[in-house]
């Protein structure tokens, strides 16, 4: 456009000096055209318009221009960011989405899950304490599939088969933490309170495998276990392993200038022979069997603790296919209502020996028990809808339970006496050794109880703190 103003301006420029030369020559006139201000004037205001007009054009044309750019830019960048606010909503959908799936997996396949976040549980812990807290918790809620869930998912910590390594991100996995006593009351809680033998197993098992050379203060305790469990390949091998611990021992006693002193406590080493008898009765070494069974027997714990020593030859004469001796060892047996870890260990006996009647005795004892120490939901004597009225809790009218039958020794095998209430329900029975003074098992529970604290005396006979005994 500018160059069309100025070849119009030099047009007119040439068409003025044209007109004043031809002024001129014809000499038509006195005076010059280009002479004429006014003349002057309108080629001067002509040139100036034209010039401005064009420059005016210029100008918007400019503008036109940066505005149309303008306006491709901003729909070019509004179209942009709508493309990627979409793509980034998208994105986020379809994580959601996925996490919404792998939550919805996780509370299938862990339904326990939702029920320790709503009470603000921390669930990522190796403490077996805090395990320990948190079952006993949902246990008195009455949570008991929930409950299995969780100390199942809690036992496979630290092994090849963790949970955790599948999740994304994977998450270390770390084996759990504890002492002998935590791992021993943690199996206990699922033989007592869940009947859940194989789980109780695996416990014990990520102690003794998992805790290198301390391992062996519960070793015994896992024999058992093994044992009753049917795994007898597994028990023979910690068995050996267990007989090479105590010949160990023995040549440390006898030579303790030449090898340090191995903490091994008396107590340990009676849990240990008990153990050992029972395995080789089971596997069918006679010899080793009367050997160890004899060290047992001859421990001064197998006196401070008559009745669980009873409850070992018991189980030997069981595996030894003697089931009227073991029968009549258990009928011997008094155990204090408290003591239901014992109390179970007998149920279990009793139903191996198909003795159902004495074992439905000893299990409405050990389900009372256990409905009125932790409000155990699936007991039927103690019920949280009894406990809000205020309406007495048991099997009778007056909240009493039913006590066991005791059967009499001297009463045949598969006969069953009526339950009494003047000392069938306390357990008493003849007193054992046939010697004047020896107590009976009615005082010898009463003894257990106090002198679970305090053991024979010498460093030889107090077991170590490290080192937990039978359940007190």
């Amino acid at each position: 456009m500018v160059t069309a103003g100025l070849v119009t301006a030099i047009i007119l420029i040439i068409v003025t000096l044209v007109v004043s030369l031809y002024e001129s020559v014809t000499d038509s006139s006195n005076v010059s055209l280009l002479r004429e201000p006014e003349v002057v004037a309108v080629a001067i205001g002509l040139i100036l318009s034209v010039l401005f007009v064009e420059r005016w054009r210029s100008l918007e044309g400019k503008v036109d221009r940066l505005s149309s750019d303008q306006q491709t830019q901003m729909n070019e960048l509004r179209k942009s960011t709508a493309d990627q606010t979409e793509l980034a909503i998208g994105l986020t959908v379809d994580k959601a989405e996925k996490l919404s799936a792998k939550l919805n997996a996780i509370a299938e396949t862990h339904p326990w899950l939702e029920v320790i976040t709503q009470r603000d549980i921390l669930v990522e812990t190796e403490s077996v304490r805090g395990i320990l807290r948190t079952a006993y918790t949902l246990l008195q809620e009455g949570k008991h599939l929930h409950l299995y869930e969780y100390l199942e998912y809690s036992s496979r910590k630290g092994t090849p088969d963790d949970p955790r390594k599948s999740q994304e991100p994977p998450r270390p996995s770390r084996p759990l933490r504890g002492t002998a006593e935590d791992f021993l009351e943690i199996a206990g809680f699922c033989e007592v309170w869940l009947e859940d033998y194989a789980l109780s197993l695996e416990f014990l098992a990520r102690y003794v495998e998992g805790s290198g050379n301390a391992g062996y203060i519960l070793m015994p305790e896992y024999i058992l276990r093994l044992l009753r469990a049917g795994q007898f390949p597994a028990a023979t091998a910690r068995s050996d392993e267990l007989e090479r611990l105590l010949r160990r021992d023995r040549w440390h006693r006898r030579v303790p200038f030449l090898f340090p002193r191995v903490s091994i406590s008396e107590r340990f080493r009676w849990n240990a022979a008990n153990a050992l008898a029972v395995s080789h009765a089971a596997c069918g070494d006679d010899r080793k069997r009367d050997t160890f069974a004899n060290e047992a027997q001859g421990s001064g714990y197998s006196r401070l603790f008559p009745n669980e020593q009873m409850l070992f030859d018991a189980e030997v004469a069981l595996n030894l296919a003697q089931f009227d001796k073991a029968l009549a060892m258990l009928d011997r047996i008094a155990v204090p209502d408290e003591n239901i870890v014992r109390r179970r260990d007998i149920v279990l006996l009793y139903e191996r020996l198909g003795a159902h009647e004495k074992a439905l005795a000893h299990r409405v004892l050990l389900d009372e028990r256990r409905g009125r120490s932790y409000g155990d939901a699936s007991n039927t004597h103690d019920t949280g809808a009894e406990r809000a009225a205020g309406k007495p809790q048991g099997g009778q009218p007056d909240g009493r339970v039913p006590e066991p039958p005791t059967p009499e020794p001297a009463r045949a095998e598969g006969t069953t006496p009526d339950a009494t209430k003047n000392g069938a329900s306390q357990g008493e029975a003849p007193a054992t050794g046939g010697k004047k003074g020896t107590p009976g098992p009615d005082e010898s529970a009463a003894a257990d109880e106090a002198e679970a604290e305090q053991e024979p005396g010498g460093p030889d006979e107090t077991p170590s703190a490290a080192e937990p005994g039978r359940s007190k």
